[in-house]
């Protein structure tokens, strides 16, 4: 059986997107559940260019925000596939 192994930058992506009023709440952060929305999109790109097909998340173990994020700042994802052993 031939197995064929892609390279970590196959699957590199990067997601930046500003922070907009819509996004936020009443004391002017955004909302948690924008940024696990951001999160989970550049999964999926990243898991589709992995595998070449249709992905959905299955399940997330945890997420811990450390600081606020306020409207106006750009928040980024960088996202990749490694094979660990």
């Amino acid at each position: 059986m031939y197995t064929s192994f892609k390279k970590v930058s196959d699957s590199e992506t990067i997601l930046t997107e500003l922070m907009i009023p819509s996004y936020s709440n009443f004391g002017g952060k955004v909302h948690g559940g924008i940024l696990l929305s951001l999160m989970d999109k550049v999964a999926y790109v990243t898991a589709v260019k992995h595998c070449g097909n249709y992905a959905v998340t299955v399940a997330v173990e945890g997420v811990e925000f450390l600081n606020p994020v306020e409207v106006g700042e750009l928040v980024s994802y960088e996202s990749c596939c490694e094979l660990r052993w």
